[in-house]
């Protein structure tokens, strides 16, 4: 029996000891140096911007072939380049159906893959890698790309797209509009000592939400702390700068749990952004845009969406 004891007490020394690590590196933040920086390089013109849209597509390597990134462009003279950014976990095929419409418009529609996303076989482990860095890359170089068009450029994107859409806004004054639908600043109540625990210890995959051919079905603590860590860096950003961009709009999805509406509040105050709500009544999906989610009803929500990305809400 005492051996028993002996063993069962360093046990719970060794447990105490695990607690009071995770405690202290929960109250280390996450560095968010230099996602500040922008480090703009615009294309020359559209042959150079379809170019390296062809170029991005080629080196897109294991990507189901509805996910790799696209561009769509009107019959006759383009009104403008619209952007869209698919949301974490899923890819360009998400904004297919929102994209048709816009090209119908007479807008030419760039939709860029996220790194990591999008992977044959892919799972929330696919995820893991995915850094704030990467974010800030991808958002620089895609409005690189777009403003190749020597058109005006408008940025819309939901979830780590939204706040891909937000980092343009704040740091790129060659973009007219950009557009935040449910940006991935939290999860529910997650706190921020939460995130920066999730985003150093090995990551943890787990199911959430509905998989799709073109979406994995699931996350990862680690890849996806660090796009809320992104994200909280845009708050921090915007309580420090003006935006860049002449205009910023962020859309809620008031049922949508999963994300946190205070947060995104608090980005669109600092922003000066104009805000808009998608009710709870419609009770929608978290994913609003995709018209293969479960619950989804666009033609409740591309009408707000096509007016925003077009400038002619009233």
């Amino acid at each position: 029996m005492a051996v028993v004891r002996r063993v069962l007490r360093w046990l719970g020394v060794a447990l105490a000891l695990v607690v009071a690590l995770g405690v202290v590196i929960a109250f280390i933040p996450l560095s968010r140096d230099g996602l500040g920086v922008s480090t703009p390089a615009p294309l020359a013109n559209a042959a150079a911007a379809r170019s390296a849209i062809a170029a991005q597509v080629a080196a897109e390597r294991n990507v189901k072939p509805q996910c790799h990134s696209r561009l769509l462009q009107p019959t006759r003279a383009p009104r403008g380049v619209i952007v869209l950014v698919h949301g974490v976990a899923t890819c360009p095929a998400q904004m297919q159906a929102l994209a048709a419409l816009l090209v119908k418009d007479g807008y030419i529609v760039y939709v860029p893959l996220l790194p990591h996303h999008g992977q044959v076989g892919g799972t929330g482990a696919s995820l893991n890698g995915l850094t704030e860095q990467d974010y800030r890359r991808f958002s620089d170089r895609t409005v690189d790309i777009a403003r190749g068009f020597r058109l005006p450029v408008t940025v819309l994107g939901i979830s780590a797209g939204a706040n891909v859409a937000a980092w343009i806004g704040l740091h790129r004054k060659d973009v007219d509009s950009t557009i935040e639908v449910s940006p991935a600043l939290g999860f529910g109540h997650v706190t921020t000592g939460f995130m920066n625990l999730f985003a150093r210890v090995p990551s943890i995959s787990f199911s959430y939400g509905t998989k799709l051919p073109h979406r994995y079905g699931g996350l990862a603590t680690q890849p996806l702390a660090k796009t809320f860590n992104f994200g909280r860096a845009l708050i921090d950003s915007a309580g420090e700068q003006r935006p860049a961009a002449r205009r910023t709009v962020v859309v809620l999805n008031e049922h949508d749990q999963s994300t946190s509406s205070d947060l995104a509040l608090k980005l669109a105050g600092r922003m000066s952004s104009a805000v808009h709500a998608l009710p709870a009544g419609l009770k929608l999906p978290d994913d609003c845009i995709d018209p293969l989610q479960p619950g989804a009803k666009v033609g409740a929500v591309y009408p707000l969406l096509v007016s925003l990305a077009e400038d002619t809400t009233t």
